[in-house]
């Protein structure tokens, strides 16, 4: 395919499964070899998988079965122990070196290793310029110097959604068990991922994510972290959002190293680790929680508004739906009825629906009407807080046949670290 630069913008599909074995060193040539030779067309992989993909280089950049991907498209392929070793080269990943623009979609990589220098992941080195991918998964092991990824080395404000990662990441800087650097925006966010293997460094380093500058959210982290400083169970260094997420591995480090996170001059709401097997009692962010508290439906109320999870309670930490684990889908409350619409607003008849309102960010805008007197003496100890503040909008009609108003707005107030295990 790489040997006639006019057809880098064709379109291709596989028809059978390949063995590249017999291709070693530098022998195989790269499709979209270098910055003037790019990919720009479609590679439908049909469901097959090439196997035994095997690289070998000093010091080349832009290395993968795909070297450089400017808006073309990948999709349907599964690559079967790759192993590339790319040396001090950069943009260095089993399927694409560096994508910029176009989407890698239902792609898999299982088993090898990749070895490079910047931007190194078991899928692609670097994404950006509105690069997307989607529904693809890593296993292996990934070593770089900085910016070194389970599946993704760096994300430069892009989107990464419902995609994995399992295997052993090692570098020195901007570490993570899915993506080593995180530099997307609000609108383009790493989401419904997970990730379940080790990461290991000297800074920056987390679970999920090294270093975040982006939005992270519906997102979790079980496997085992260590690093010198700023190492998170999910993500090691947060200057962007992280919502409706949570970690359980373990966590080691010498300086800012916490559960969930290890440094944050960003946000995080809605997230939790697990205290008891990460060992850390502290984090930059979240709140830590035991064992049978995060196996617990009620602990995430708020998350029931994405409707992204499940959970076999007592059993199992919460689960992505996509995954299709065992167990139930994490649901908004119900209260004593009603739609929260205008003319059907929730009815609240106890002091837990009352209470139960302000852990539900998507309930803040409904209608709600009070149906008894309520003692809020009855309440037991307040729950962990499950977002930050946010403001109460929704109006209240005048209730007919002796029920009771509720005020039309209210400053639901959160004071981060309550309910934090210390």
């Amino acid at each position: 395919m790489s040997g006639n630069s006019e057809d880098l913008d064709k379109c291709f599909k596989l028809m059978a499964d390949i063995d590249l074995s017999g291709l070693t060193g530098t022998s195989f040539n790269i499709i979209g070899s270098d910055y003037d030779n790019t990919f720009a067309g479609v590679f439908d992989g049909n469901g097959h998988t090439i196997s035994n993909f095997n690289y070998t280089s000093i010091d080349k950049s832009h290395i993968g079965l795909f070297g450089f991907v400017k808006a073309g498209q990948i999709k349907n392929l599964g690559l079967i122990d790759p192993n590339i070793y790319a040396g001090t080269g950069n943009y260095v990943g089993s399927l694409v070196g560096r994508l910029s623009g176009g989407a890698i979609t239902g792609c898999y990589v299982k088993g090898g290793c990749v070895l490079g220098h910047y931007n190194v992941g078991g899928l692609v080195g670097k994404i950006y310029s509105t690069a997307t991918i989607t529904n693809c998964y890593a296993i292996s092991s990934v070593k770089g110097w900085s910016h070194v990824g389970g599946l993704v080395g760096y994300n430069s404000g892009n989107s990464i959604t419902n995609c994995c990662s399992n295997g052993s990441v090692l570098g020195t800087a901007h570490v993570g068990g899915l993506v080593g650097s995180n530099g997307g925006t609000i609108t383009n966010c790493i989401t419904n991922c997970y990730s379940t293997g080790s990461a290991s460094g000297e800074g920056h380093v987390g679970g999920l994510v090294g270093a975040n500058i982006g939005r992270i959210s519906n997102c979790y982290s079980t496997g085992d972290i260590s690093g010198d400083r700023v190492v998170g169970g999910l993500v090691g260094g947060n200057g962007g959002t992280i919502t409706n997420c949570y970690s359980t591995g373990s966590v080691s480090g010498d300086e800012r190293f916490g559960g969930l996170v290890g440094s944050s001059e960003g946000t995080v709401s809605a997230s939790f680790w697990d205290f008891q097997t990460s060992s850390p009692s502290t984090s930059a962010g979240g709140v830590g929680l035991t064992t049978a508290e995060m196996q617990t439906a009620s602990t995430f109320i708020a998350w029931g508004c994405e409707n992204g999870w499940t959970i076999e309670e007592g059993v199992d930490y919460p689960r992505l739906v996509w995954e299709n684990a065992p167990g139930e889908s994490i649901t908004t409350p119900s209260y004593g009825g009603g739609s929260g619409e205008p003319n059907d607003p929730y009815l609240i008849y106890t002091a837990e629906q009352l209470n139960t309102i302000g852990l539900v960010p998507c309930h803040l805008d409904k209608h709600f009407l009070l149906c008894a007197d309520i003692d809020l003496d009855t309440l037991p100890p307040p729950p962990p807080p499950h977002h930050p503040p946010s403001l109460f909008k929704a109006s209240k009609p005048n209730p007919a046949h002796g029920a009771y108003p509720v005020s039309a707005t209210a400053d639901l107030s959160w004071t981060p670290g309550l309910g934090a295990k210390s």
